[in-house]
């Protein structure tokens, strides 16, 4: 039986990963990439790609009363739930930095906000397997913003009971950005070198490709299991 799936960050360094093993995939027949701009997968061995073009804010933020008095931002909503509603698989690879967001407030905005309101709607169209991208450092207790937001992300989607959650924690996730940033490139060529003796309490801090991660998500939601796998950069080394 194939399956659909549609992935939400589909241009950025994970997501581009995802959108692309999924349309080599056999068990794929549709994929659909949802993101903010128009952009093209020509990769399309197996399955069939769709650009799913989203205005976020407003098809997610506005409350049912607001929605009443707003009809552009109804349709939006509206269209997103009937787009869901034709998925399998929910894929979220949502991010971005404190330098792009400029504002704690814009930070959380794109990676919580987008992140679990997104996956609300998939839940109540149907979706009942999601994967997402957080870090190897979230913990709810951390002195550091961006870590507790990962970790209150993954608790808010934990409540939404998907049949399959998977939550990918990396650290550094090497590949290609764009923009490329000249301090994570050099990083990135760094790193792979020190893998080798980044062992013991170090584990937690090795660097892993973004193709690795979106390869696990796809295995995961394809292995005959239920309820909530966290896999962290230790399970990801042994894995990929």
């Amino acid at each position: 039986m194939t399956k659909s799936a549609i992935v939400v960050g589909a241009t950025g360094l994970v997501g581009q990963y995802v959108v692309k093993q999924l349309l080599q995939h056999p068990a794929y027949e549709h994929v659909t990439s949802m993101t903010r701009r128009a952009v093209k997968h020509t990769t399309r061995d197996h399955g069939t790609h769709h650009n799913l073009v989203v205005d976020f804010d407003a098809a997610l933020q506005l409350n049912d009363k607001a929605l009443e008095h707003n009809a552009s931002a109804s349709d939006d909503r509206n269209r997103l739930l009937t787009e869901l509603a034709q998925h399998d698989e929910l894929y979220l690879c949502l991010g971005t930095t404190m330098k792009q967001a400029k504002t704690r407030q814009a930070f959380q905005h794109v990676d919580q906000t987008y992140t679990v309101e997104l996956a609300k709607l998939a839940k109540q169209s149907g979706i009942n397997a999601a994967a997402m991208v957080s870090a190897i450092s979230s913990s709810s207790s951390s002195p550091f913003f961006y870590a507790r937001v990962k970790a209150n992300t993954e608790a808010d989607l934990r409540e939404l009971s998907f049949a399959q959650l998977v939550i990918i924690q990396p650290s550094i996730i090497l590949g290609q950005r764009q923009p490329i940033r000249p301090m994570e490139a050099l990083v990135q060529h760094t790193l792979p070198l020190l893998t080798p003796i980044m062992v013991g309490r170090f584990t937690p801090y090795r660097a892993i490709h973004a193709r690795d991660i979106a390869r696990l998500m796809i295995t995961e939601l394809n292995t005959e299991w239920r309820g909530t796998h966290t896999i962290d950069v230790r399970k990801l080394i042994t894995r990929s």
